[in-house]
């Protein structure tokens, strides 16, 4: 099942405006960490978040999401992708959630840096922890509810009219008979935003009766 997805140069152009607050979030944090510690995390969080949490493409991708606090911590970061996989009678679509385990990504990365201040990023992602939910339509039937949602969703954007502070960051892939498209969008209440959200926890709903795994960081889905 595929749709088509059309869209223009500057339909597709989503400027985000953010500003810096000195208040970062408490949750995910450890007692007192040092301006190293802080420094620490805004030079690697984004080549950690890029490994283990890749915004998906590829054959058979209909659409990727991945969701991430600006200020790289805080509510935990989650990816999801729907991919479809034509030939097999019962289970036509796939989709892969992951989400860490415990603390955020930023969250693991400051309590290592701050517990382990000579540790080097590589030894520092190895030890990141996830959990992952792998489930086809066949197992989670909500997965066909949301993509029939998805051709519903109206995909308009605009020059913003406001501005959100340290905004939480929503990146996706689109791949259509026609075309491919990435884009952000750092607006909470977009129903491309919405969509991503409800479609990540029923599937997480669907798991309870497939239990999440633990991958290494950086497997992919099968």
């Amino acid at each position: 099942m595929r749709w088509r997805f059309a869209c223009s140069f500057m339909a597709c152009i989503f400027i985000v405006f953010s500003v810096a607050s000195p208040l970062p979030s408490s949750r995910g944090q450890v007692p007192n960490p040092s301006e190293a510690d802080w420094a620490w995390l805004n030079e690697n969080f984004r080549n950690a978040l890029d490994h283990s949490i890749p915004l998906e493409k590829g054959t058979g991708v209909l659409i990727s999401c991945r969701s991430y606090e600006s200020l790289q911590v805080g509510e935990p970061e989650y990816s999801l992708s729907i991919s479809e996989r034509p030939g097999r009678p019962n289970a036509n679509l796939f989709a892969h959630v992951r989400i860490p385990e415990g603390k955020p990504i930023g969250g693991q990365l400051l309590a290592f840096h701050h517990e382990s201040p000579e540790g080097s990023v590589a030894e520092a992602a190895k030890n990141l922890k996830f959990k992952d939910w792998d489930l086809t339509d066949e197992q989670c039937p909500a997965l066909r509810t949301a993509v029939q949602k998805l051709t519903k969703v109206r995909f308009e954007f605009s020059w913003p009219d406001k501005i959100f502070i340290d905004p939480r960051v929503h990146e996706f892939h689109f791949d259509s008979y026609s075309t491919s498209a990435d884009f952000s969008i750092d607006d909470p209440g977009h129903p491309l935003v919405q969509w991503a959200s409800e479609t990540r926890h029923a599937i997480q709903a669907c798991g309870a009766d497939n239990l999440p795994s633990n991958k290494p960081v950086g497997s992919s889905k099968k």
